[in-house]
């Protein structure tokens, strides 16, 4: 008999508000059925657990989501049994009656004649569904085809069909199924970047690692690194810039605001922080802005990519305008930690996969982050009100964002401790990359206040009144490193401890 429980597959970690509804309807048509949506982390860490490496090697070259799909909905219903339905898919009743107690594989004709894969309900070990999963792995390691049908999709559960006895298989018809549930095909999802269109235009499966000579050293994939800000991103850049034309040599190319490609990045840049603030100002919605940027992104990786060769781009304002400091000629200020990254992370894990994406942080203590950025305050701010009340409008929002981020990444992208950062950086970049950069020379700059230095101009803030006065107090206060009185270091202290302490 076939297990009681509904699996169903969105690549992403979040789901658009079109696919909730959906999902939703599932669970609330079946409330008796046992119901996961797994995400494309949720599924590799599932085939790591259950196949082999073999297997495993295979999932990851799968490059698009509809292929991971497909490829993960056999693996499961192999292993568990199950109820596999696509996510862009209407449940109208529940669907015990429809299945009965079949303990065959059971799929769908559509009114085309043909088998599709997006209902797919089976016992654990169904023999037509083992040869169909060896079909869609087979498929996936010769590259038989560019064609997403035809290697892990419904071209494939077609051809195993003709070899199979009706005893293992029941087929509905799609008029069969019309009063339990119903494909949805005016979707968000479906309207840009779907699977049919992109496969005219580029390889549906991930670039392998294993080519010989040098790329055997190198890990050949693209690299952001968003910073944050405050955490040595401008040093970063300038090892980097200054190792472009070996990296250029490799197979990279390289953006950042001062690098050879500069003005055309300048240019996307603007487009790119154009949807960032239009979101943090309300202006566009949450689906809005991810569309946006992700065809954004897809614009860099069309321009700078291909097969033998990626990209490295460093730029630590791809997350947003820096926490608290003032954006859009002073319309907005983000008070809590980057409120856009939840969409930045889904629109790049969109247009680039795993094992074509590598994703790099640094995590440095809340208490160093708002330091450094005091210094900015002091330098740039006309106003002393804005620093003066920079520290209080932080707390608390600031340090449970900053931790819900780090928290939402340290799975697949990697977090880097600043202190690791600062002092080992071309190490780093050697761990992360595999490429053992030329020149090895770095310079810090914009190095922080210190607490003392902060606490004392938070008091002589409001009597300065030129850009001359806060200049000089600036030149002063960056060379304090005394200890400065009893009062003074308790006040700072409990500052510290409020922020680096804050529960999570």
């Amino acid at each position: 008999m076939i297990p009681r429980v509904i699996i169903q597959y969105w690549d992403q970690d979040e789901t658009p508000e079109d696919i909730n509804s959906l999902l939703k309807s599932w669970q609330d048509m079946n409330p008796f059925y046992g119901y996961k949506c797994f995400c494309f982390r949720d599924a590799k860490k599932f085939i790591k657990e259950y196949y082999s490496q073999e297997v495993l090697d295979a999932f990851l070259k799968c490059r698009l989501p509809a292929m991971r799909s497909d490829f993960f909905r056999v693996a499961y219903l192999l292993e568990y049994g199950g109820v596999y339905i696509d996510a862009g898919t209407a449940c109208w009743s529940n669907i015990d009656s429809l299945l009965g107690d079949s303990d065959k594989l059971v799929v769908v004709k559509k009114w085309h004649g043909g088998i599709c894969n997006g209902f797919v309900a089976s016992p654990p070990g169904n023999p037509v569904l083992s040869l169909i999963f060896d079909r869609i792995v087979n498929n996936i390691q010769s590259q038989v085809s560019n064609d997403i049908w035809r290697v892990t999709g419904p071209g494939v559960f077609n051809e195993v069909k003709e070899l199979c006895e009706d005893r293992l298989l029941k087929i509905l018809t799609q008029s069969e199924c019309q009063n339990y549930f119903s494909f949805v095909n005016d979707l968000s999802h479906k309207k840009s970047n779907h699977w049919s269109k992109r496969q005219e235009f580029e390889s549906i499966f991930a670039s392998s690692n294993s080519d010989d000579g040098l790329q055997n050293i190198i890990k050949h994939t693209n690299l952001f690194h968003l910073g944050p800000h405050k955490t040595a991103t401008t040093s970063f850049q300038n090892l980097l810039e200054s190792n472009e034309d070996y990296l250029k040599e490799i197979g990279f190319s390289l953006l950042t605001v001062r690098s050879s490609n500069k003005e055309e990045y300048k240019e996307w840049r603007n487009r790119y922080t154009r949807e960032i603030q239009g979101y943090l100002l309300g202006r566009r919605e949450k689906e809005e802005l991810i569309h946006n940027i992700s065809k954004l992104f897809l614009e860099l990786k069309n321009s700078y990519t291909s097969e033998h060769h990626k990209l490295i781009v460093s730029d630590e304002n791809l997350l947003g305008p820096m926490t608290g400091h003032p954006f859009a000629k002073g319309q907005g200020r983000d008070w809590t930690f980057y409120s856009a990254y939840p969409a930045v992370f889904s629109s790049l894990r969109s247009v680039f996969f795993e094992g074509d994406l590598k994703v790099m942080m640094c995590k440095r203590k809340p208490s160093e982050f708002v330091t450094s950025s005091y210094k900015d305050m002091v330098k740039k701010s006309s106003h002393p009100e804005d620093f003066l009340s920079f520290y209080e409008k932080l707390l608390p929002d600031f340090v449970v964002r900053m931790n819900e981020l780090f928290n939402s990444i340290q799975d697949d992208f990697e977090v880097i401790d600043f202190p690791k950062f600062v002092k080992h950086m071309p190490n780093v970049f050697l761990e992360l990359m595999g490429i053992d950069l030329k020149s090895k020379r770095k310079v810090m700059v914009n190095q922080s206040m210190s607490w003392q230095a902060i606490e004392l101009y938070r008091q002589l803030a409001c009597s300065l009144k030129t850009d001359e006065d806060r200049k000089a107090l600036l030149s002063a206060l960056s060379t304090l490193r005394g200890a400065g009185s009893v009062e003074l270091n308790n006040t700072l202290a409990t500052i510290k401890s409020q922020l680096d302490f804050m529960p999570h």
